[in-house]
């Protein structure tokens, strides 16, 4: 095949998996499908930053605190919230932002890297190959932003024209490093990558430069937060930022990382391979570039992650963006047979077209909104609501009582007193409704995938609690509903909504 026909071929690819992701967007966000746990608490923090709450305590009256994620996310969506309402589509809408702008970015790094417009421009379209990128561009989570915004730090230090045009690229790169900091505390993968390619391309003022700023800019936003939670951020960021990971948990970082890249699909399956290929045998020629610092940098910080329990395949979101930009460049290059490798290219774009619907409609589509409503009905007027989905809450127009199951789990085994207040609640029946994302009956043999239990989170006589003072009234998909039993006398503390304290921001 030509080239022009391969190119052409490339943007047919594009066209298609455009195509499909609207189609995709379009079929999957009224349905709620990808909305997730994760996504009830990036809901419930912006939402509690809405009634001037930022970072809640671990415990207060508000219910449990707890999580490990940065603020730029959930204060944007505060924003959003503050000035739209509607905090499903406010919280989509940074989702699909954040896809577009990786999008360009990624247009733009590679056309500073010397890459030809309609093949940077096709290209581009890949990194929506992977479910990962599929998935966090349909969710509400703070996945997307901190990568777009790496993505467009990396494009400002790529290649400038003349001394001024990198003084000042250099500042925006900072601004958009520090940006990501704020959104992701890991995202110091695109930096680290930056400042070693200005090192070895002899560009010491402009590296020295960029450390200096961003190191002080990462500081300053260290410093709002503490001040703007008065100390709170940083009592969850202790509490929480290991997951609850021993030094023990640093041998199952393998097997973590392996299961992760099994979930995350074949395309992606195909970047790495090829990505890792290109490496190695053009290792040499391409080591001091930075596409390639980048793909080192960003693996590393990726696989460093699995060290910590909880995390799952959207942390290879960065990973597989930096696999697309380092096989563009490949072809363009001369480093690989052009038409052979943009025909490739393509036919990667065309097929991931192709999974893209047949996710759709075999895993994104197996749950309809009725499940969220048929839960509404069930837990409506039923006083306080404990889930493991701090969604349901949300929704329901209710402060969320627990930030994060997961991270309940973790606190709990270092704060007895959190462990024991929620043991009281339980066999007191505090709550009107127990909503749980999955059956607590289901064996742990069954779990293998999973290292999150509910015995992990809440203690294994939970389900026997539950049952003791809760009755399960519903199954609405995959959701399982608990009322509170009628002999048991609710306390007169429990109708009522819990409201924010006006002491947390003292």
């Amino acid at each position: 095949m030509s080239n022009k026909n391969a190119q052409r071929l490339l943007i047919v690819g594009a066209i298609c998996l455009l195509s499909a992701t609207a189609l995709r967007l379009v079929r999957v966000l009224p349905t709620g499908s990808n909305l997730t746990p994760t996504s009830g608490e990036w809901l419930a923090l912006a939402l509690d930053l809405t009634d001037g709450v930022f970072y809640r305590p671990l415990i207060s009256d508000l219910g449990y605190g707890g999580t490990r994620y940065f603020p730029l996310h959930f204060v944007m969506h505060a924003g959003l919230i503050k000035l739209f309402g509607h905090p499903l589509i406010t919280g989509h809408a940074i989702s699909i932002a954040s896809g577009l702008g990786l999008l360009a970015g990624v247009y733009v790094l590679l056309r500073r890297l010397g890459v030809r417009p309609a093949l940077s421009a096709s290209g581009a379209t890949l990194v929506l190959a992977g479910y990962a990128s599929q998935f966090a561009i349909s969710t509400i989570r703070g996945d997307l932003l901190p990568t777009a915004l790496n993505i467009w730090g990396l494009a400002c230090c790529a290649s400038p024209k003349n001394d001024k045009e990198s003084r000042s690229l250099v500042i925006y790169a900072t601004i958009f490093f520090v940006l990501a900091f704020a959104a992701k505390v890991t995202m110091v993968y695109g930096f680290a990558a930056a400042f070693a390619a200005l090192m070895l391309s002899h560009r010491n003022r402009d590296a020295w430069t960029l450390l200096g700023l961003t190191s002080l800019g990462m500081a300053i936003v260290l410093a709002a937060m503490w001040v703007a939670s008065n100390g709170r951020a940083f009592d969850c960021l202790v509490s929480c930022s290991s997951g609850g990971g021993t030094l023990n948990d640093l041998l199952l970082t393998p097997r973590r990382f392996i299961i992760s890249f099994i979930a995350s699909g074949p395309i992606n399956w195909v970047f790495w391979s090829l990505g890792t290929a290109g490496l190695l045998f053009f290792w040499r020629r391409t080591w001091r570039e930075l596409p390639s610092l980048a793909l080192l940098t960003t693996g590393a910080v990726t696989v460093g992650l699995y060290a910590s329990p909880g995390i799952s395949f959207n942390h290879l979101l960065d990973m597989n963006v930096m696999m697309v930009v380092f096989l563009l460049l490949l072809p363009d290059r001369g480093r690989a047979k052009f038409s052979f490798a943009v025909t490739t290219l393509a036919v990667i774009a065309i097929v991931a077209s192709f999974l893209v619907l047949v996710t759709m409609r075999l895993v994104d589509l197996r749950h309809s909104a009725e499940r969220f409503d048929c839960v509404l009905n069930q837990v409506k007027d039923s006083g306080p609501i404990f889930t493991d989905n701090t969604l349901i809450p949300v929704l329901a127009g209710e402060r969320p009582f627990a930030l994060s199951s997961f991270m309940l789990g973790v606190i709990q085994k270092h704060d007895s007193a959190i462990a024991h207040d929620l043991n009281s609640k339980l066999e007191q029946g505090y709550f009107g409704s127990v909503v749980l994302d999955k059956s607590p009956f289901t064996p742990k043999d069954e779990e293998l995938m999973y290292e999150w239990t509910y015995e992990w989170s809440y203690g294994e006589d939970f389900t026997d609690r539950i049952l003791k003072r809760y009755e399960l009234v519903a199954s609405c998909g995959n959701f399982f509903v608990f009322r509170r039993r009628h002999d048991i006398d609710p306390m007169t503390s429990s109708a009522k909504r819990s409201t924010l304290g006006e002491d947390l921001n003292d």
